[in-house]
């Protein structure tokens, strides 16, 4: 390492805060508990008993042959890696004491990596560190992310031949974001994103698909139109293309994953209306799959299942029910993480492997006697039906689509009636009736571009994409 770290004191009043929960939480420990999670090996992996250690930044991987990894850092300053193997849970070496901002890991075979964040002087760096059996050894030297206030945000990930790869260093403060990546003993920028210096990079808004292609998330706002949307990217070497149509949304967090069929679906919320936003790919546009209210929360985690169910946390003040999966259009809440009886802290992570239906999430649960510790959980996805792809064919028929705004919508059966609601990028209703067998709708007073269509019928919904020209 060269120089020294600057570091912030932690926010007494979150720890505050967080010890009133716990407090309010053991009051109530005898509510019922959720069976349907389950702990993976023994719950409290760090086995920490002293209420002034403060457990932060945890991400979890897992390899091709199972095993759980997790790492995290701890206010006195030593990162931490833990493996979970043959029903065990055991550490590793510390990988070092530094003042963190940000840790992500990645796991290749028996090869672990771990990638941070930290202030050094007056700018935000980045370093990876790779385990070879014995010890921690740092690949390269440091990278740039931005000025001290940048928030320390990177997405760290390997390609398909483990070259250690890093998403949003800079080659000055505000700068576009760089793909790095570690060849030849240096990191080597590969290629410079334009148009991405607002771009926040984080765990899983990139992945290498199976010919080593990087898919990645970037958002920005077109000055001429001064519309907010994002992209998928895909990077073949030095050859930048867009993948699908831009979604024209204020995006933030995006998470990009694959089912089981190898179709990229991405996640992201919505930063003008707080919502969660779903789509998956179908040829060449992104088609929608659903939002939630704001009430749910800012999505914090996402990942797609092998029957293809986007399963996402967030962040709310009911911690312990913030898993949610899509089902056929449909917003399922899945049961309490809470099993202990105590408080949940945090779900730090979301993981689901490749082709699987069983979510394990990093929980950071705080006992009684008021201490953080980690622990995972594992929980089976119900049902066998994965979200529907967006059309209307079985049900109803709408033409023409695109459309200069004055379009039909046909149902095939019509026993009762029908809600139809459009709404715009933004969320807002712009739209909203009912129908029977036939309904001409005339948007032409609305401006050009991408609305969505829901149609309800009794507990039947179907949401499509609406192109205005």
């Amino acid at each position: 390492m060269k120089g020294g770290y600057s570091f912030r004191p932690l926010d007494k009043l979150n720890n505050m805060k967080q010890l009133l929960l716990t407090c309010i939480c053991i009051a109530n420990f005898s509510l019922a508990q959720a069976q349907n999670w389950q702990y993976v090996g023994s719950p409290n992996i760090h086995q920490n008993s002293s209420t002034s250690t403060y457990l932060y930044f945890a991400d979890m991987e897992m390899n091709a042959a199972g095993n759980i990894f997790i790492g995290y850092w701890v206010n006195s300053g030593a990162l931490h890696f833990a493996q979970y193997n043959s029903g065990t849970w055991s550490p590793l070496p510390s990988p070092g004491n530094f003042a963190v901002n940000n840790v992500d890991i990645e796991v290749h075979g028996s090869n672990y990596y771990i990638a941070y964040s930290g202030v050094r002087g007056s700018n935000m760096y980045a370093w990876v560190r790779k385990y070879d059996g014995t010890a921690w050894q740092q690949l390269g030297d440091s990278m740039l992310l931005g000025n001290s206030g940048s928030g320390g945000w990177f997405e760290f990930l390997l390609d398909n031949n483990e070259v250690p790869t890093l998403l949003g260093a800079v080659s000055a403060p505000f700068a576009d974001k760089q793909m790095m990546q570690y060849t030849g003993g240096n990191w080597t920028n590969v290629l410079t994103l334009t148009s991405t210096n607002a771009t926040l990079f984080r765990e899983n808004s990139a992945l290498f698909d199976t010919q080593n292609k990087l898919l990645c998330i970037t958002s920005g706002l077109n000055m001429s139109t001064a519309k907010s949307y994002a992209i998928v990217n895909k990077i073949d070497g030095t050859t930048r293309t867009v993948v699908g149509d831009s979604i024209f949304v204020s995006a933030t967090n995006g998470r990009i994953k694959l089912d089981a069929a190898g179709t990229p679906h991405i996640c992201l919320n919505n930063g003008l209306t707080s919502k969660v936003l779903a789509f998956k790919l179908n040829g060449t546009l992104w088609n929608f799959i659903a939002d939630t209210t704001s009430t749910t929360g800012t999505m914090l985690n996402a990942d797609v299942s092998g029957t293809g169910k986007v399963v996402f946390t967030t962040l709310q003040a009911n911690v312990d029910n913030s898993v949610y999966f899509y089902e056929n259009n449909g917003l399922q809440n899945m049961d309490s993480v809470n099993i202990n009886g105590f408080a949940v802290g945090a779900i730090s992570d979301l993981v689901i492997p490749a082709g699987s239906n069983e979510a394990y999430v990093l929980v950071q649960e705080i006992k009684s006697s008021a201490a953080q510790d980690y622990s995972v959980l594992k929980h089976v996805i119900t049902g066998s039906v994965g979200i529907k792809d967006e059309q209307l064919s079985e049900t109803f028929k709408l033409h023409p689509n695109p459309s200069s705004g004055l379009f039909t919508i046909t149902r095939k059966s019509h026993t009762i009636k029908a809600a139809i609601k459009i709404y715009d990028l933004t969320g807002s209703l712009v739209f909203e009736e009912e129908m029977n067998e036939t309904k001409a709708v005339d948007l032409r007073n609305k401006a050009k571009g991408i609305y969505f269509l829901k149609l309800t019928e009794g507990n039947s919904t179907s949401t499509t994409k609406l192109l205005l020209q």
